[in-house]
């Protein structure tokens, strides 16, 4: 597992996976999801326009539910959380998880 962000950036490089937050701003309390008010999309329609992105992976619960709200012409697909809020998951069940959807192209 790479440690490092120089390492993580190495390996999203490396197996084409992009990252980017659903929400550009919104309130909040902590980090608590639950408290999200007056969301501000991120234009990902335009992110994803003219690339060869085929899917979108939420990372969580409250990703997928505002993102399966746009209206975008890839799947928008739920996978478990990776916090460490989500402590019910082991790091080997959430690759049993994750790893099915990052494979299937």
């Amino acid at each position: 597992m790479p440690q490092s962000i120089e390492d993580k950036k190495k390996l999203l490089l490396e197996n084409g996976i992009a990252i980017w937050d659903v929400l550009a701003e919104c309130e909040i309390v902590g980090s608590d999801d639950s408290t999200i008010r007056k969301p501000v999309y991120n234009d990902i329609s335009a992110f994803i326009s003219g690339t060869s992105i085929e899917k979108i992976l939420c990372n969580g619960k409250k990703s997928y539910d505002l993102c399966r709200h746009l209206d975008l012409d890839v799947p928008v697909i739920y996978v478990p959380s990776t916090s460490p809020a989500n402590a019910a998951w082991s790091i080997d069940r959430l690759i049993d998880a994750w790893k099915p959807e990052l494979l299937d192209n």
